[in-house]
């Protein structure tokens, strides 16, 4: 059964049962049936699992009627291409695993040689290697190229599979098979001294430049992530051994990439497929200029990523700056002036010279040296915050935002070199100083907005401008609309009629109160000795409600 085509777990226990549950009648052998799953890498992981219950017997102990009481005894063979994929983890603890390595061209042509002489294909062992090449030493490849030209009954040659386009999988490259390749010159040995042929009807080694030209432009077409692997190349390329003595290549190569970024841009921003056709020729050129005899490790490619990350967060954090800033810092300041021009400046100005001791004990100078730190610090909206050290598991007071990552290259020295004290001073003298400016605006609006509006009454300024006044009045104003105005003006309250209320009952009824008993009852209030006083707070101990009248 073929796991991936029925992909429900009703289809899979179906199929299943009905192969488990059955076994031969009329033949000799009574032996029960095995069952062998392919492509079991594609089933969802919930068939997985029931196969796995199947297995050790749990799947049996949930049927309450019917049904086996134990666990599956018959072999059950899966086939898979991805042993690890993460829903055959389950299965794989079960399991034994019996890995297949791929097949030897030597071995495969030699299998073939004997299936030709059976169906009586005219043919040779130099055809049947080359065959193997081409097809990847995929069996099932080779045998339909074979039953095709069987069918044209015609002789087998070399030729005839050079030129044929049958026999190539219809499959992708892995990147780094095709990295391995692109920094690799293959051996003179191991190809086609007897298989394949040039273009000129002779035969050509592998290590010639022409066939490593069309071998590695095959591979990195059938691979077609261009993009990624010329990021595997420019972060690679650098620690392979290869022979440029006078740095040569390496320029020509750096080229090759400019213009592979250039052609990638154009077409991203302009829609332009057609560029894709030149891609592959950047990693073939990258292949003449940077491939070895000697095998290296290749290590995938992080750069561009750690880069976008490290941008992204930069930009959040110019973002946060220039968020909070005062409107006169920020008129001035771009992102790129932030970060080229004022920010580094300003991190050499926020370092004063002063005295870890309490800010009464400072001199003028200092008090408006810290004065001016704090102006700068509240500008920028820039401060100190106590986090602590991922390393030394210390406290320490870092900057918030983190502009000093912005500004500086990684690894070097922080421009901010302050004690912990300095900087704990100068964040408490940041909060206090935001506070006086939020109290001193608030009292400045209160002030205007409690002084009364002069109705009826102009100044003599105003007065002098009233005609200019009307006539701006008079365009601002739409017709048929009233003056409004001002948001300052102080409004009166409006007044308010207090009722009596007068108790009643259930349906609404007034419920007549005796005043001789509430003036008794108050004077009984006032006269007592004990007198309390409610006290909020919060206690565990367990309450009990009661009336004053019983403690009296």
């Amino acid at each position: 059964m073929n796991a991936s085509d029925d992909r429900s777990v009703e289809a899979f226990q179906k199929k299943l049962e009905s192969s488990t549950q059955m076994r031969s009648v009329v033949a000799e052998d009574q032996r029960p049936n095995c069952l062998i799953i392919d492509e079991i890498d594609g089933a969802p992981g919930v068939t997985i699992n029931f196969l796995v219950n199947a297995i050790t017997g749990k799947q049996a102990e949930k049927k309450k009627k019917g049904g086996s009481k134990g666990h599956i005894l018959r072999p059950i063979i899966c086939i898979c291409n991805e042993l690890y994929t993460p829903a055959l983890r389950p299965l794989r603890q079960l399991a034994l695993v019996i890995p297949f390595p791929p097949t030897m061209p030597t071995r495969l042509a030699g299998r073939l040689r004997e299936i030709t002489t059976t169906e009586h294909l005219k043919t040779d062992l130099s055809a049947l290697l080359a065959l193997c090449k081409k097809t990847d030493n995929d069996i099932r490849s080779c045998l339909s190229t074979l039953q095709f030209f069987r069918k044209r009954g015609k002789q087998l040659r070399a030729v005839d599979v050079a030129s044929t386009s049958l026999g190539s999988k219809d499959s992708t490259r892995s990147l780094f098979s095709v990295w391995d390749d692109i920094f690799s010159i293959p051996r003179a040995d191991k190809v086609d001294t007897m298989a394949e042929l040039g273009v000129a009807g002779r035969k050509e080694a592998a290590n010639t430049l022409g066939a490593r030209y069309r071998s590695i432009l095959s591979t990195v077409q059938s691979c077609g992530e261009y993009d990624r692997l010329v990021q595997g190349v420019f972060e690679n390329y650098l620690n392979i051994k290869f022979k440029d003595t006078g740095m040569a290549g390496v320029v020509k190569g750096l080229d090759w990439f400019t213009h592979f970024d250039l052609l990638h841009k154009e077409m991203l921003h302009g829609q332009v497929w057609a560029l894709m056709g030149h891609f592959p020729f950047t990693l073939v050129a990258a292949h003449m200029l940077f491939a070895s005899s000697t095998k290296q490790r290749v290590t995938f490619p992080t750069q561009n990523t750690e880069a976008n990350t490290k941008l992204a967060k930069s930009q959040n954090i110019l973002s946060s700056v220039v968020g909070d800033m005062l409107p006169y810092a920020r008129v001035y300041s771009t992102n790129t002036a932030l970060v080229r021009e004022l920010l580094p400046a300003i991190l050499s100005v926020v370092q004063p010279t002063l005295r870890p001791v309490n800010t009464q004990l400072f001199s003028a100078k200092e008090k408006a040296e810290l004065a001016n730190v704090v102006s700068v610090h509240i500008a920028y909206n820039l401060t100190y915050q106590q986090e602590r050290d991922a390393e030394t598991g210390q406290y320490v007071y870092k900057m918030d935002p983190d502009v000093e990552s912005v500004v500086t290259f990684p690894g070097t020295k922080r421009m901010v070199s302050l004690s912990y004290g300095i900087k704990q001073m100068i964040a408490h003298e940041i909060e206090l100083e935001k506070m006086r400016r939020i109290d001193a605006a608030n009292a400045a609006f209160s002030a205007s907005a409690s002084q009364p509006q002069s109705q009826g009454k102009k100044t003599p300024s105003s007065a002098a401008n009233t005609p200019v006044q009307e006539k701006v009045d008079a365009v601002l104003t739409p017709k048929g609309s009233k003056k409004t105005t001002s948001h300052l003006q102080k409004l009166a309250a409006k007044p308010m009629e207090l009722k009596e209320r007068v108790a009643t009952d259930f349906f609404g009824r007034a419920i007549k109160i005796d005043p001789a008993k509430l003036e008794q009852k108050a004077n009984e209030t006032v006269k007592s000795d004990i007198w309390f006083k409610f006290k909020e707070g919060y206690s565990n101990a367990v309450r009990r409600n009661i009336k004053m009248k019983d403690i009296m």
